[in-house]
């Protein structure tokens, strides 16, 4: 994800959106807490080829419902 990115979602969703303040979006060390966080959260939105998303619910003991959709059908939530 990307600063722009993360302000369309923090405008569409706002408080429900989950990230690190001041997150460093080249970071590896930021991603991998990124991916923390997203494994403990209890509802995930995912693209189905996402392996950060898969990784994440693993990690975080398979327990978040998970909702996949189509690239395309994320462009339309961000219009």
């Amino acid at each position: 994800m990307t600063r722009e990115v993360s302000k369309l979602f923090h405008e569409r969703f706002g408080d429900r959106v989950v990230e690190l303040e001041n997150k460093d979006y080249s970071s590896m060390i930021d991603a991998v807490a990124d991916m923390w966080i997203l494994g403990h959260c209890p509802e995930m939105i995912v693209s189905p080829e996402s392996t950060f998303s898969e990784v994440a619910w693993w990690w975080g003991g398979c327990q978040s419902h998970v909702t996949m959709v189509k690239a395309e059908y994320n462009q339309g939530l961000m219009r």
